[in-house]
């Protein structure tokens, strides 16, 4: 209560829980998309079907190909130059992949030729591969696509030019063009002149080309002022332009007002220039991260709580190793930490003036989780942090946070519970007493003081008893909540005390529950739409959606009176929420509103979208004079267009402007691309139907004929949302001319195909409406129904949301009718396991017989699996597992034939589950492959035993592995372990192989000159150099020592190094030795640091050094590869 009589302190609270809404963070500009570019924006998500329109795959060279035919386009047909050419064809992925998937071609020969005619006849949008090829992502430039423009204008490309001549990479300018686009735009000679004069104030062209890409903004107006006085403030601490290149990010953007304004504050604070001179050499961030920005938060916390100057200073001298954002977040967690323990004021004051330097770099875990694993009270814990804020440090993520110890008061509440628990009738130091301790909550007087409530309202003290019994909870209410709820029950409802003796539970729920219910069953029975006899158990324990269903039977009359009966809860004497705090509803609907482009109105966003659909109806079937049945479903069922629409409105609600003629006039002065609602009302999501929207046609009156065969379809009896399906893999059916769709689906009736069938087959295989009547398709239905299965059994097994390949079925369906040579045999395989000619159209069916054949199965044994395959089992899944259990048998080294018999006897069962990896086996098994491949040929079942999610347990020990493991031991002691210790134990888990093999290599490295002490030194140092055989040691070891030259001795210093492969010291050493040469690096090094780095840093750190070391680094590793 003190602390909320403090104003001050109050409204940092407030300011504390909140405070990273008030950040000004730079948020990108969002302008008003355009139309074309959602086609843009969703292409990048089906980008990832590496496929053609024809459905050849898109190899490396097929994409080479395309590379070069863009670049003549670019280059020669547009006139762009060569430059800016070349780099929108080779570094526009994405853009090249959603070309070819437009392009028809046969083969890769003729791909060049089809994409040059493609990009002829279909000019395709230059800003999309420019803004991808300058570094941008499809989602990030969609908005920044021109509605009216094609092509690039000469002002973009001189700018650009500009900018690439003074020195900014070509990949950093999409984000310039993001954040400063108005440059762009300049005209000749503008930005040249603004670049020109920030080197006039003595910045050099490096540091000014990382400037620019770091902090666009600042070509755009004036010269920025902000700007000089930073690098001068800095030039006079000792700071010159290299090291703050060194310090910026080109994945940040700065604003230098705010930097300014943080250099200011930090000079102010530090009277002497040497200490600011060393902070800022120490900590660069405090000046640099989000321009400053988390460096002023920090101060104006730490402010608010009071901090003097010199606590300031001490703060900043002593500032973690962490990012400034995080100690800031550290320390808002762990004030609200403070808080929800009910700290004072000004011991919270005293916590954060004396240790906010290291409790910047804790992050705590969340006050709940704490006060369960501390086993406190939140006033413990308050008086812990007051004698020793240190402790806190042991309260953070990812440390195990022990219980506090037991204090006298606890003691004694606990001698109190088990003294009320005795009087209960539990019997001491038992389970059920354990387990009744950990229920009770509160002190142990509190709860006699409940029981004895419960008493004096007019229960037995028997019954009382077997109520805490059946329902402990009850006592972790306080008297007065408890009172008021029997008091409800027994004298306002009138139920007698018997039934809260057999249902005590009723006592957890909330009065204000209570209240709902019964109000809502009193209302029920005055109509007679309720049992009067109705217990209690009933009303209150079922869930809301329960009590809604089993109750409220008209839902139109009774569940609007159902949302009023909670307003009762007005009336009862509850707690109120604090006002700080925001109600979740109301916030909800604020955000939904904001999402719908209204900003200040708190409408309900169903509301607001079902006025969009109003608008949007009017707008297709009065101005663009599309057909009811058409503008309908394009208003009502394309919610995300919908939502994008309404996004890019600027309704004032306030002023009182009319939403439905907002959205209207906007659309009559904004036309929208037509394809995208009428392409998401028939089923499609906008990842699925990107690619699909016509470049070169914005409106559906456009194309002559989509309209009348989705009337065709829509007539035949298939349903709206089925037509995307069909639009997706059969587009050319939505252009036939006229007649020629119906004609073609009655060709398939002529076949003696039901209306109810055929709806479903064009729906299942939309491509049979293609070219000629599909042959396959009658030649699998005859077979079909020679054996006796009729349309209705097929139209039940046919699955709309897979597209089936008829001819595949056909080829499955022979394929069965040759293995099986009784028609009846096969006519009950098929009827049991449809899924073997329908699932993925009998594909799996052809490779799962033709992994058998491989594995050398016969006629018989095929047929014998097919009837043995569990019949809810998924083939893929069924394949897929088999592939696994062979790979294992083939990793383990297992013989040929040997895995052929156990795959002809037990295919059945090894495609029903799936094996571990072979390399958990191994540990877990506890055996070499040669043991695991002996105990499979033994008993194949075993592997029954481990498959995922089963717990394997170790082969048993041969007398082999006993006496191997006595020859480590016996090793071991030689090489000065001591018996039976943790050190011999670890050192017996890092030896593989057997133990004769260790002395022999052992012995190996002693013949090669080395002292034995020496050689002992080593393998007790790195273990793993003796599970190499004596030849791949011998090989290493000449290597290094007698061809490059290292002495012995260096084997010692760093054992290590012979167990990296042979192939990769000659290709580090051979890098090495090319640098060498050329005067890159430093004579001779130490082994170790040629090959203890990963690529990656090798690269960086040497490889590097000289422009041509990465291609010559490459064809060492292909040249030793090729060795």
């Amino acid at each position: 209560m003190k602390l909320m009589r403090n104003p001050r302190f109050t409204s940092l609270v407030k300011w504390v829980s909140n405070f990273f809404v008030q950040i000004p963070f730079n948020h990108p500009i969002s302008p008003t998309q355009n139309p074309r570019s959602f086609a843009t924006q969703r292409t990048a998500q089906v980008s990832s079907l590496k496929r053609t329109r024809n459905g050849i795959r898109i190899t490396p060279s097929i994409r080479k190909m395309a590379e070069e035919a863009m670049l003549d386009y670019f280059y020669s047909t547009r006139s762009l130059q060569y430059m800016v050419a070349e780099s929108m064809s080779k570094n526009s992925p994405l853009f090249i992949g959603n070309l070819l998937k437009k392009v028809n071609f046969v083969g890769a020969s003729d791909i060049s030729q089809c994409i040059t005619r493609h990009l002829r006849f279909h000019p395709v949008n230059e800003f999309e591969p420019f803004l991808e090829s300058s570094g941008l992502k499809p989602t990030e430039y969609t908005h920044l696509v021109p509605s009216d423009e094609l092509f690039l204008n000469k002002l973009l490309l001189e700018n650009h030019h500009v900018l690439c001549y003074s020195g900014v990479d070509p990949k950093r300018i999409g984000k310039i063009f993001e954040e400063a686009r108005e440059v762009f735009g300049y005209e000749t000679g503008v930005l040249a002149s603004k670049i020109k004069a920030y080197e006039d104030l003595g910045f050099s062209r490096l540091f000014l080309s990382k400037l620019i890409a770091c902090s666009p903004r600042i070509l755009i107006g004036a010269t920025n002022v902000q700007l000089p006085k930073v690098m001068e403030k800095l030039k006079a601490l000792g700071f010159d332009s290299d090291w703050v290149m060194k310090h910026l990010s080109e994945e940040a953007s700065y604003d230098w007002s705010s930097v300014y304004r943080t250099l200011s504050f930090l000079r102010d604070l530090f009277v002497d220039e040497d200490e600011l001179r060393g902070l800022i050499r120490e900590h660069p961030r405090l000046i640099f991260e989000d321009s400053g920005e988390w460096t002023l938060i920090l101060a104006g916390f730490q402010t608010k709580l009071g901090s003097s100057r010199s606590e300031f200073c001490s703060l900043f001298q002593r500032f973690p190793q962490v990012q400034v954002e995080r100690c800031v977040m550290n320390l808002r967690s762990c004030f609200l930490f403070l808080k929800e323990i009910e700290m004072e004021d000004d011991e919270i004051r005293r916590v954060f003036g004396s240790h906010s330097w290291w409790l910047g770099s804790c992050r705590l875990k969340k006050t709940s989780s704490l006060l369960i694993n501390l086993k406190a009270y939140k006033s413990r814990v308050c008086e812990v942090v007051k004698e020793n804020p240190e402790e806190i440090k042991k309260w953070t993520m990812g440390s195990k946070v022990e219980p506090l110890p037991d204090t006298e008061g606890y003691m004694d509440s606990k001698a109190m519970k088990t003294q009320f628990l005795l009087d209960l009738g539990y019997k001491e130091n038992s389970e059920e007493m354990e387990r009744a301790l950990k229920s009770f909550r509160g002190r142990g007087s509190e709860l006699r003081e409940r029981f004895n409530v419960l008493v004096s309202l007019g229960f037995n003290e028997k019954d009382v008893k077997d109520m805490v019994k059946a329902s402990p909870n009850i006592l972790t209410q306080a008297c007065d909540v408890l009172e008021t709820k029997v008091n409800y029950l027994v004298n306002e409802l009138g139920y007698p005390h018997s039934t809260l003796v057999a249902f005590p539970s009723c006592l957890k729920f909330t009065l204000q529950r209570m209240k709902l219910r019964f109000e809502m069953f009193s209302w029920l029975r005055a109509r007679g739409k309720a049992n009067p006899k109705l217990a209690v158990s009933t009303l209150v324990a079922s869930s809301d959606k329960d009590f809604v269903m089993s109750l409220i039977r008209n839902p139109r009359s009774f569940t609007g009176l159902f949302n009023w009966v909670p307003q009762v809860s007005v009336e009862t004497p509850f707690k109120t929420q604090p006002p700080g705090i925001p109600r979740f509803f109301t916030t909800r609907r604020t955000i939904d509103a904001e999402v719908s482009g209204e900003k200040w109105t708190v409408r309900p966003r169903a509301v607001i979208r079902k006025m969009a659909q109003v608008a949007m109806f009017d707008y297709f079937y009065h101005n663009r004079g599309l057909q009811f049945l058409v503008a309908e479903s394009m208003s009502k069922n394309a919610p995300v267009f919908n939502d994008n629409l309404l996004k890019k409105l600027d309704v004032d609600a306030d002023a009182g402007e009319d939403l439905v003629r907002s959205i209207t006039r906007f659309l009559w002065f904004h036309p929208v691309n037509e394809f995208e609602p009428f392409l998401e009302s028939l089923g499609l999501k906008p990842s699925e139907f990107s690619h699909l929207i016509p470049c070169d046609k914005m409106f559906l009156n456009e194309d002559a004929f989509l309209l009348e065969n989705y009337h065709v379809f829509w007539n035949y009896g298939i349903g709206r949302e089925k037509m995307g399906k069909i639009f997706k893999e059969a587009r050319e059916v939505f252009g036939y001319e006229t007649g020629v769709l119906a004609s073609k689906i009655k060709a398939y009736e002529g076949l003696g195909f039901s209306k109810l069938f055929l709806s479903k087959l064009i729906v299942c295989s939309p491509s049979i409406l293609i070219g000629n009547t599909n042959v396959e398709l009658a030649k699998v239905m005859e077979m079909l129904r020679s054996m006796g299965f009729g349309l209705d059994w097929v139209t039940e097994n046919l699955s709309e949301e897979a597209s089936y390949d008829w001819s595949s079925m056909h080829r499955c369906l022979s394929f069965l009718r040759d293995l099986c040579v009784d028609e009846d045999e096969l006519r009950e395989l098929i009827k049991e396991r449809p899924r073997l000619i329908f699932e993925n159209s009998g594909e799996w069916t052809l490779i799962l017989a033709g992994f058998q054949t491989k594995l050398g199965s016969s006629r018989s044994e095929l047929s014998s699996l097919f009837l043995k395959l569990p019949k809810i089992q998924d083939l893929g899944k069924c394949v897929s597992n088999l592939r696994h259990c062979f790979l294992f048998l083939k990793d383990i080294k297992m013989k040929a034939d040997e895995i052929g018999e156990v795959f002809r006897s037990h295919s059945s069962w090894l495609g029903v589950s799936r094996l571990k990896q072979t390399s958990t086996f191994l540990n877990t098994l506890k055996g070499g492959k040669k043991r695991l491949c002996e105990v499979i040929h033994n008993n194949p079942e075993e592997m029954k035993k481990w498959i995922k999610g089963s717990r394997v347990q170790p082969l048993p020990g041969t007398g082999v592995d006993t006496k191997s493991k006595a020859m480590k031991i016996q090793f071991l002691l030689d090489l000065g372990y001591k018996e039976n210790s943790e050190e011999m134990e670890r050192a017996l888990k890092s030896f593989r192989g057997r133990g004769s093999e260790l002395r022999e290599r052992f012995d190996f490295l002693v013949s090669l000159g080395l002292n034995e002490k020496d050689v002992k030194g080593m393998v007790k140092a790195s273990p793993g150099i003796l599970t190499q055989a004596s030849d791949v040691l011998e090989r290493k070891v000449n290597y290094l020592v007698d061809e490059l030259g290292y002495p012995l001795s260096s084997l010692v210093t760093f054992p290590s190094c012979l167990k990296y492969t042979l192939q990769r010291m000659k290709h580090r050493f051979a890098m090495f030795s090319w640098l060498q040469a050329r005067g890159k690096v430093d004579s001779k090094p130490a082994v170790s640091t040629i090959l203890v780095y990963s690529d990656k840093t090798f690269a960086t750190r040497f490889v590097n050094r000289h422009p041509d070391g990465p291609k010559h680094f490459e064809d060492l590793k292909k040249l030793l590869l090729c060795e």
